[in-house]
């Protein structure tokens, strides 16, 4: 399996990034990072998790500033699928200079980018023109994959309000790179917070709210109130340890 990347002693930050008034600095790092990757190796696929320890900011901020740069088309996300299964397997990064901005002179590369954006299992041969079309269509078909996550996922919080909003901040999370087992994972530790802490049902968090603010970045106290925790049973349920 292959593992995360990072860049230890350097970035190079394109010239070209001096010329953009509609970024932050933070943006411009992030910037660097991907690009320096890209020449280097060729392809990106580290996760929020990892630039927001790389620098030192939350994965929120990270997945914040990342969808800013989606949306303004300097940064380009892609997400590929694990085989013959709905969960994504990596999500590839890219930078793309804005149409308009001039290339300075001096402005080069560390390394020659590789012709291929990325890799390929040994099973799957590279395509002449160095895409991966099934890659490629299952990026499109990803908001009905993520839908079937949802429903999953959805079936697990206990407290079932908001659904529609509660499926649109899931939607952006899964585009910018949120794992939905993370979700999942975080669903159930909240449930399990839940009953350690005996919480009364009006301040169990409506689902729209435990999305909207991204509450499976959050941690959860399981220690019982009075030593009589409870773990969840396979019906869905709770029991007495």
């Amino acid at each position: 399996m292959e593992k995360e990347q990072d860049i230890k002693y350097f970035t190079q930050i394109p010239a070209w990034v001096d010329e953009l008034d509609n970024i932050s600095d933070f943006q411009a790092r992030l910037i660097g990072y991907i690009y320096t990757f890209e020449n280097i190796t060729g392809t990106v696929f580290t996760s929020n998790q990892r630039l927001a320890k790389r620098f030192h900011k939350s994965s929120k901020t990270v997945q914040t500033a990342l969808s800013d740069l989606y949306n303004k088309g300097i940064v380009h996300s892609t997400l590929v699928y694990k085989e013959d299964s709905k969960l994504v397997d990596k999500r590839y990064l890219e930078v793309v200079k804005p149409t308009g901005i001039p290339t300075p002179e001096n402005e080069g590369t560390l390394y020659p980018k590789t012709s291929i954006p990325y890799p390929q299992k040994r099973a799957y041969p590279t395509p002449e023109n160095g895409v991966d079309n099934k890659s490629i269509n299952k990026s499109i078909n990803r908001l009905n994959n993520n839908n079937v996550h949802f429903e999953e996922i959805w079936s697990l919080y206990p407290k079932k309000s908001g659904k529609k909003v509660a499926e649109r901040e899931f939607n952006k999370a899964i585009k910018n790179g949120v794992n939905p087992d993370d979700i999942k994972n975080k669903i159930l530790e909240y449930n399990k917070q839940i009953e350690a802490k005996q919480t009364p049902k009006q301040f169990i968090k409506q689902g729209s709210t435990w999305f909207n603010q991204s509450c499976w970045e959050d941690e959860y106290d399981l220690t019982p109130i009075n030593g009589n925790a409870k773990e969840p049973m396979k019906n869905g349920g709770y029991g007495t340890r």
